[in-house]
């Protein structure tokens, strides 16, 4: 039925856009609705010749035919943004199939006849297309009109394209998609409307741009650019943005094919994915597999590469975003360059993108709501007048990164890691506490969110407000980044404290007062990462036997997690 719709709704428009291009050019005056009855379809006047000595009855036979002609669209030579929508029925037009142009009947026109087929207005997607304003410049004008239809050729090339994509799967080969998406997204889970790109689009900044500024050394200007553009879902800019920016911070600036699929080969035998059983490490939450627009088989290529970041860094033991990001980042790239970037961001300091120990993620909770009380304890207060208990908003912020992984809009999630690729994890930390703030604003002004507290709990209204959040990916940034006063080195200051306070608790095996008067739970038992066999790469083995003359690989291999934490 998609298929069906977008076919008989977007393709009548993007040809009618495209005649308008044409059709306009050589016009000096500014765009206004239209309709030129010196033109007029042939089949309207095809055997109506004018007879000598009935000029009067001529003019009147043109004016009702002008005035019929005023019901209809007439793709060929119309470009009109507002048009009446009377119509009366035509032979090619469905009125009990929901409006919709029968796709049956058009199938055997030609071109020529498809010319003069009667459109009506309702059969035009409205939020799909946005056509150029009047009083706007030709070169606007026509620019505007091409972008739509090129973004509407997209649509109907990712929707016609099911054959191509299942009998990519059968053969064990990666689908295509059109750019920014790889082929491991499934195109029908996202919405239509996402994918439409804002009219600034192109004078926003590109990748080049923003390198050019870090070569400079200008960090704080390429910082604002990426803040500031509000690149759309599908918009280019992202394709060349997620890999370069993970690529800025590894240590690997070659991301050599070779060698991640000869790691491929090595833990499972062979590099074809229908052949490949993976098992997802330990450090994944279950609870938490968030693969978003993956499809299914992007889903299997997603745990493929975490399994072999479990192979490669076997100090990890509790790393439940993970999964989430490896998701996302194979929406706008392939395997091998996905894999790249997990490793760079695993690879790194701790702190800067990624929590790997089970106290380490619980530190940055915890100071996700030290660092809340202090900067925005108007919404904690709030809360405590509405009656819900501290131990309600704990276990509410002991979920916050899945508020931006799992429970935003996607359109809301890719901006929001467009900055943290570049900025670390202080921007989901920002972004958790602006989520709250507005949560909290939004609960003073609705009175059945209020009423829904106490059968339903903070955590999970909190969650529900995140999948239908009204406000735009921008203002959500711009909230974020308002918050005054919240410096990194706050940041690290406050998680470096809880950390060393929670592994002192655990060391003594009691609980007290410390960093914001907090009792923590007693620390659930550690896991250790999977990988083949529980051990790590051979150059780590060999660096591990130079270590130790006492210990097996093995036996250092279990006492380094504990040894980590």
């Amino acid at each position: 039925m998609l298929t069906y719709d977008l076919i008989t709704h977007v393709y009548p428009a993007a040809l009618a856009a495209s005649r308008c291009v044409s059709s306009h050019e050589g016009a000096s005056r500014p765009h206004r609705p239209r309709v030129n009855s010196s033109k007029r379809p042939q089949h309207l006047i095809r055997g109506q010749q004018h007879q000598p000595g009935n000029h009067w009855k001529s003019r009147k036979r043109d004016q009702q035919q002008q005035a019929h002609q005023q019901q209809y669209i007439f793709v060929s030579n119309t470009c009109d943004t507002e048009l009446e929508e009377e119509y009366t029925p035509d032979p090619y037009y469905d009125a009990g199939n929901n409006n919709q142009i029968d796709i049956l009947n058009l199938n055997h026109l030609k071109e020529k006849e498809l010319r003069s087929v009667h459109i009506p207005v309702s059969a035009y997607p409205k939020s799909l297309i946005q056509w150029p304003v009047d009083g706007s410049t030709k070169n606007k004008r026509i620019s505007e009109v091409k972008k739509q239809v090129k973004l509407l050729g997209n649509l109907i090339k990712m929707t016609v394209g099911g054959a191509a994509h299942a009998e990519a799967v059968s053969d064990d080969k990666t689908p295509t998609n059109p750019p920014p998406f790889s082929g491991h997204v499934d195109m029908s889970r996202i919405p239509v409307h996402d994918l439409a790109h804002s009219a600034d689009e192109a004078t926003m900044a590109k990748w080049k741009d923003i390198e050019g500024q870090m070569k400079l050394g200008k960090i704080k200007e390429a910082k604002q650019m990426i803040r500031d553009s509000d690149w759309s879902i599908g918009s280019p800019a992202r394709e060349d943005l997620w890999r370069e920016l993970c690529r800025h911070h590894s240590r690997e600036k070659d991301f050599d094919d070779q060698y991640y699929w000869d790691t491929v080969k090595q833990i499972y035998g062979s590099t074809e994915l229908s052949e490949c059983m993976v098992q997802l490490p330990a450090f994944i939450d279950a609870n938490h597999k968030v693969s978003h627009s993956l499809s299914p088989r992007g889903v299997t290529v997603c745990e493929r590469i975490i399994s072999l970041i479990s192979f490669n860094h076997p100090a990890i033991t509790y790393a439940p975003a993970l999964y989430g990001l490896t998701s996302l980042l194979l929406h706008y790239m392939e395997e091998v360059d996905a894999y790249y970037c997990i490793s760079a961001l695993v690879g790194g300091s701790q702190s800067k993108f990624l929590s790997q120990t089970k106290i380490a993620y619980e530190a940055q909770w915890r100071a996700a709501m030290i660092l809340g009380k202090k900067h925005i304890r108007g919404a904690f207060s709030t809360l405590t007048k509405f009656g819900v208990p501290q131990e309600q908003i704990e276990e509410a912020f002991q979920n916050w990164m899945w508020w931006i992984l799992s429970a935003l809009p996607l359109t809301h999630t890719v901006r929001v890691i467009d900055c943290y690729l570049f900025e670390g994890s202080k921007v989901l930390l920002r972004i958790a506490l602006a989520i709250f703030h507005v949560f909290v604003k939004t609960l003073t002004h609705d009175s059945s969110m209020v009423a829904s507290l106490p059968s339903r709990g903070l955590h999970e209204t909190l969650y529900h407000f995140c999948q239908n959040i009204q406000i735009t990916p921008q203002k959500l940034l711009k909230t974020a980044f308002g918050i005054r006063g919240f410096s990194k080195s706050e940041i690290t200051k406050v998680v470096l404290q809880t950390e060393m306070f929670l592994k002192s608790q655990r060391t003594l095996g009691g609980a007290g007062g410390g960093t914001g008067q907090m009792n923590p739970p007693e620390t659930p038992s550690l896991h250790r990462s999977v990988s083949l066999e529980g051990l790590p790469t051979s150059e780590t083995q060999s660096n591990i036997q130079m270590m130790s003359h006492t210990l097996t690989i093995k036996e250092v291999s279990c006492l380094m997690p504990v040894l980590g934490n």
